[in-house]
């Protein structure tokens, strides 16, 4: 007899495989993310500037000469460090760029906080944590791979 508990194991293994919705037909799969130096290195120029209010992080970049690093900052958050501003664009997308560094973003900065190594996204929805803790340093010079986000 299956339980229910065993359709719910059913359903997080499918999640970490990947599959296409039956309702939509969209490919969705819970992705495990690490903490990137890219994501730290946008803490530390935010901590250096000593903005502690809401700003639009990727003008901020762009003005730094550092676009290179808009890819994942905002994913900072699901840790904790980083807080978006909750205020819809005219168009109704609560994409607006806004964010600013929290209380737990300055000290992982400051080297007095560790983070859990991994973050388990799924459907851009946060699902818990893997890994050991780490701080700033052991992240620095991490680099994102591809690959190994793909992997099953």
């Amino acid at each position: 007899m299956t339980t229910q508990l065993d359709l719910l194991d059913a359903i997080d293994e499918k999640k970490k495989a990947g599959y296409v919705c039956q309702c939509c037909g969209q490919f969705v799969k819970m992705y495990s993310r690490p903490f990137l130096s890219s994501m730290a290195l946008v803490l530390i120029a935010i901590y250096k500037s000593g903005k502690t209010d809401f700003f639009h992080v990727e003008r901020f970049l762009k003005n730094l000469n550092r676009g290179d690093l808009r890819g994942d900052f905002h994913k900072a958050r699901f840790w904790g460090l980083l807080e978006k501003k909750i205020e819809l664009r005219a168009d109704n997308s609560p994409r607006n760029g806004f964010y600013k560094i929290t209380g737990r973003g300055i000290l992982f900065v400051e080297g007095k906080l560790s983070i859990p190594e991994r973050v388990l996204i799924f459907d851009n929805k946060f699902m818990g944590y893997e890994g050991k803790e780490v701080t700033i340093l052991d992240v620095l010079g991490k680099k994102f791979d591809y690959s190994e986000l793909m992997k099953k």
